[in-house]
């Protein structure tokens, strides 16, 4: 994870506790933190498993995943942003279904807004190459899958999302994005580059506030740049 925030942080980790049954030695929780120092201090750690700030660098999300995950010793990469809760039993329930497919397989989670609206159910695409949230804001989450049953999407957000950390090194986030739009290009490139899949896990689910921490750095939404960059690797 990645963060500046000790509040956001400390909510996150609580949340991890309930999420998984994985013993104490199957985990690591691994932070790139880039807040200050005073706010370090502050951080509170529920989870039950051991944190380490693995580094302390500026923000840039991409750079930031790719050296965790060179820091990781697990088999899986566990991809949770700091402004999102997990519900109980949801990492092992992405687990599970990632243990279900193939190596070259990301899985993602099915989020919600703070007041229960389906935010996040995959990534399709329109006619420009520009990504966007199947339904988001259209329904309750809820209403949106009927069963656990993971399924096939275009893409996934990296807000949550579980990949076997082999493939992840194998390809990497694209870090000549500026903000955003990185995790979807890796969707891409594992489907093409290494014939993988991507799917949707309801049960790997949680609520996402989305881009509260930009928001307060009044980073919101995309660039430019980054928008024609993903809709040109998108259209090839």
């Amino acid at each position: 994870m990645v963060s500046r925030t000790a509040e956001r942080l400390s909510t996150l980790l609580s949340s991890v506790s309930a999420a998984t049954s994985l013993s104490a030695q199957d985990v690591e929780i691994l932070c790139s933190w880039n807040g200050s120092e005073d706010d370090e201090q502050l951080i509170e750690n529920h989870s039950g498993y051991e944190f380490f700030i693995a580094q302390r660098k500026p923000y840039h999300f991409a750079s930031n995943i790719n050296q965790l995950a060179n820091h990781a010793s697990g088999d899986v990469v566990a991809l949770v942003n700091d402004d999102v809760v997990l519900d109980p039993g949801s990492l092992d329930a992405g687990l599970a279904c990632l243990s279900e497919q193939s190596p070259a397989t990301i899985v993602g989670g099915l989020l919600r807004t703070p007041d229960e609206q389906l935010q996040h159910a995959g990534f399709s695409f329109e006619l420009n190459h520009n990504p966007y949230h199947i339904l988001e804001g259209m329904i309750a989450a809820d209403d949106f899958a009927n069963d656990q049953t993971a399924f096939e999407v275009p893409a996934v957000t990296a807000a949550v999302a579980l990949i076997p950390r082999k493939t992840f090194l194998q390809l990497s986030l694209n870090e000549n994005y500026q903000r955003c739009g990185e995790d979807v290009e890796f969707n891409l490139d594992l489907r093409q580059k290494l014939n993988g899949h991507v799917f949707l896990c309801p049960g790997l689910s949680g609520v996402h506030a989305e881009s509260a921490t930009r928001a307060e750095q009044g980073e919101t939404g995309n660039t430019s740049e980054d928008q024609i960059k993903l809709r040109t690797r998108r259209r090839h």
